[in-house]
Order: structure tokens, then sequence, then C-alpha cells
């Protein structure tokens, strides 16, 4: 009996330095602010287990992934800051990616800079039909149009549209 109480203590004690040293959390802010970063503007939930962040820095995006396990959520990788010195007229944007779990997530983010722009559509070589980004104000109002897919993103080609339909851009 006192080697299975002992166990069990044994076992809470590890649990609890565990969880006291930060290296899982009870939240995905938690996980990201251990980082170093600010909390984030936009969660967006891939499935239960898996989190893409993004975290406004100056003119500067962070891409964050996360995954929840049994201690916690715990990041699994990040974009470093991405600048967008980029020129593109009236969006600057970049793409990249993050592998987890044998699987590749792909991700399109932006700053929109022209107040003209209503929404943007794209589509890729693999992916022909038009798609919308998703659209976000973080407080400050800087505009941020973003994607999340499984899907390739190689070829990708935007137009963006103002409140009357009207192409105001095109690119890739």
């Amino acid at each position: 009996m006192k080697s299975v109480l002992g166990f069990l203590v044994g076992i809470i004690i590890l649990f609890s330095i565990i969880h006291w040293s930060g290296i899982y959390t009870n939240s995905i802010e938690n996980a990201i602010t251990k980082n170093g970063w600010d909390k984030p503007f936009l969660n967006e939930n891939l499935n239960d287990d898996t989190t893409v962040s993004f975290i406004k820095e100056q003119f500067k995006i962070r891409v964050v992934i996360c995954s929840h396990g049994s201690l916690g959520w715990k990041v699994k990788g990040n974009s470093g800051a991405l600048s967008f010195s980029r020129n593109i007229p009236g969006l600057n944007g970049k793409k990249g990616s993050f592998k987890l779990k044998n699987k590749t997530i792909n991700y399109m983010v932006g700053i929109i800079t022209d107040n003209k722009v209503d929404h943007i559509t794209f589509n890729t070589k693999n992916a022909p039909q038009a798609n919308r980004f998703n659209l976000f104000t973080t407080k400050d109002g800087t505009r941020i149009f973003y994607t999340i897919t499984n899907k390739d993103l190689n070829g990708l080609t935007y137009t963006a549209y103002s409140k009357e339909n009207k192409v105001l851009y095109k690119g890739h």
C-alpha cells in the first residue's frame, strides 16, 4: 500500500513540475506569451488540438502553430516575424508552410494597405476556382488578409475588389 501511495505522490509531483515549468500550458495565449511574444490578435482552429495564431509586431505579423496534448498547449512552430517590405500595390503579403504530424499546413497572410479594398479572391494552379481570403481588422485598425489550407498554394494569383466589385489589383 505504501509503495502505491508513494508512486501516486511521485506522479502528482512530476505533473506539477511539468505544469509549473511552462513546458505545457493551459491556454494558447499562455503558450505564446511564454515565448516572449504578445498575445495573438486572432486564433484560427484547424481542429480540436491544432490552432494557428496570428501576432502583430508593429508592421510585421508572426504566424504561430500550437497543438494541444494531454498536458496542455505547446508552440510547435512559427513563421518568424514576417515583414511586408515587398511592394504589392494595395496589399503586402507572404506565404509559407508548417509541417505538423506529417502534414503540411500552408498559409498566406498579409496587410491591406488600400482602404478601397473590400474583398480579395485567390486561386492556385491546382484549384482554379476563386476562393476568398479571410479578412480581419485588428484593434488598431490594421486590415489583415489570410488563408490557411492543407492544399498547395503554388501558382497563387489574387484579385482585390472594391465594394462595387470593381477590380482594384491583380497579382501573384
